[in-house]
């Protein structure tokens, strides 16, 4: 990782931005040197700021705006995807107005979703029949299945931001598969991981790939160029899922048998802060505005809100049973939750974290994608 972008900068820039936009009564922040134990250590200030940014970023455009037809004929309404493992379907929901417009039969146990950067196509991960849908989300059919190697059992996905590659974790052979997204063709399922690889992600600074091996207790750190292995860092046990801020400085990874979540440094790729959430916690998201961390807490039927700047829960959200993924809406309105047990999704207005309703959809939802709202 390039050593050139700094955390501290990062949290500095955060604060002057708070500033500048009218948090005039905060208090100085204190923000700790590199390789301190804080990011931002005055929790109320860092909060005041949030709140002016929230409140500056909701008169760009709100939930009513959208609701209302904010989007023109020319641009395109974000649509959830919802894998539902126990239908072997996935639910297309249309954000706006929260209801399932269709539903797509794919392979079988869909676990992992991921849309591209055009929001053109979403790709599914099919766990038990060892393949990929690719659906057209202009049509919202699947227009090529993907095949994989027998018991791989592909799990996750991600795509590159420059729509170049698709990364897939196999589960069963721990290896990740990188998939040419142009003709949709496997370029390899042989780069090797750690153990029981699940969750991934793709710095968006397309240059680093994170894989989540839950059964080594570790990331492996692959580099973009050349599918080869520059760290392992270690982290808490059993990890599920991995996000990454928006400006490619930290990694948030969620240890389900220890109820944290661990923040990676990926300046150096080690261990910056560890963080207590619920029980069981597995899906991760990062907010687009790059100051929330969301993380679906299956054990307890909550999601829990982390703050970035300082690393903290900020609060406990109630969702529906079993929670599994997180996604969020790229114009930073709506976090989507998929609930396993439940089977449907739970809608989370960012700026008040406040359930919203709930959207049923098939059996045993899993993963979800969100296609750009812009």
């Amino acid at each position: 990782m390039s050593t050139v972008r700094t955390r501290l900068g990062r949290v500095l820039a955060m604060a002057i931005a708070g500033t500048v936009i009218g948090c005039q009564s905060q208090a100085p922040l204190n923000i700790a040197p590199p390789g301190g134990t804080s990011k931002v250590t005055d929790q109320q200030a860092f909060t005041a700021s949030r709140m002016a940014r929230q409140a500056e970023h909701g008169g760009l455009k709100s939930r009513a705006d959208r609701r209302s037809g904010y989007h023109t004929a020319s641009s395109s309404p974000c649509t959830a995807y919802v894998a539902n493992s126990g239908a072997n379907t996935v639910s297309v929901v249309d954000v706006p107005s929260n209801t399932v417009i269709k539903t797509i039969g794919v392979g079988v146990n869909p676990q992992g979703v991921a849309t591209t950067p055009g929001g053109d196509k979403v790709y599914v991960a099919n766990r038990n029949s060892n393949n990929i849908s690719v659906i057209d989300t202009g049509s919202n059919t699947v227009i090529k299945t993907i095949p994989l190697p027998v018991n791989s059992h592909p799990t996750r996905l991600a795509v590159t931001p420059d729509d170049l590659d698709l990364y897939v974790t196999l589960n069963g052979t721990n290896r990740v598969a990188d998939i040419d997204v142009g003709t949709d063709t496997v370029r390899t399922a042989n780069i090797v991981v750690g153990s029981a690889p699940f969750g991934i992600a793709v710095t968006p600074d397309n240059l680093n790939v994170l894989v989540v091996n839950s059964g080594s207790n570790s990331v492996t750190d692959l580099d973009r160029g050349t599918n080869t292995t520059v760290a392992t860092i270690l982290v808490g046990h059993n990890p599920l899922d991995v996000a990454v801020t928006p400006d490619s400085q930290d990694a948030y990874v969620s240890n389900n048998a220890d109820a944290t979540v661990t923040d990676i440094n990926l300046n150096n790729d080690t261990v910056f802060a560890t963080i207590s959430v619920g029980h069981n916690p597995e899906g991760v998201a990062v907010s687009p505005n790059n100051f929330d961390v969301y993380v679906a807490n299956r054990g307890d039927d909550t999601v829990s809100d982390i703050d970035v700047a300082s690393d903290t829960v900020i609060q406990t959200i109630g969702v529906g049973h079993l929670p599994t993924e997180v996604a969020i809406t790229s114009d930073n309105i709506d976090v989507y939750v998929t609930n396993h047990g439940s089977n449907n999704i739970t809608d989370i207005d960012y700026f008040s974290n406040t359930v919203v309703t709930n959207v049923p959809v098939g059996t045993a939802p899993e993963g979800i994608a969100i296609t750009p709202c812009f």
